[in-house]
């Protein structure tokens, strides 16, 4: 009497498949199978299902750590801009001060100009 082996191999293939031992309908093992393949189904959808929800709970209550390093990120860019309009203040207004400081130069000088004016009329009339 020849065993069958458990064992199958595909002619070139590398891979070596186990294959169930055969039952007769009525043998016990195939009694044993049948009770217990409901089970199996059963636990099979369990398994799934408790994977499906592990697996939704931590996408949904777990940041990945390549979002905090976009989220750290963007606060150093929202920084920088922050500080490169308040330079951009600042330089405004010293030009301001800058053109107000000119301004005020040019009146004086245009006072002293008319001063000089009035002072050389006044003393060409007095001639």
């Amino acid at each position: 009497m020849r065993t069958r082996s458990a064992f199958t191999r595909s002619p070139g293939a590398s891979v070596v498949k186990l294959r169930p031992p055969s039952t007769s309908p009525g043998s016990p093992a195939s009694a044993t199978r049948s009770r217990d393949a409901p089970r199996a189904r059963f636990a099979g959808r369990v398994y799934a299902l408790l994977t499906g929800l592990i697996r939704r709970y931590d996408f949904e209550t777990i940041v990945p750590k390549t979002s905090r390093l976009h989220e750290d990120e963007r606060e150093h860019e929202i920084q920088q801009e922050h500080e490169h309009e308040h330079q951009h203040e600042i330089e405004h207004e010293h030009e301001h001060e800058h053109e107000h400081e000119i301004e005020q130069e040019h009146k004086h000088e245009h006072q002293l100009d008319n001063q000089r004016d009035d002072e050389q009329t006044s003393t060409s009339t007095a001639n």
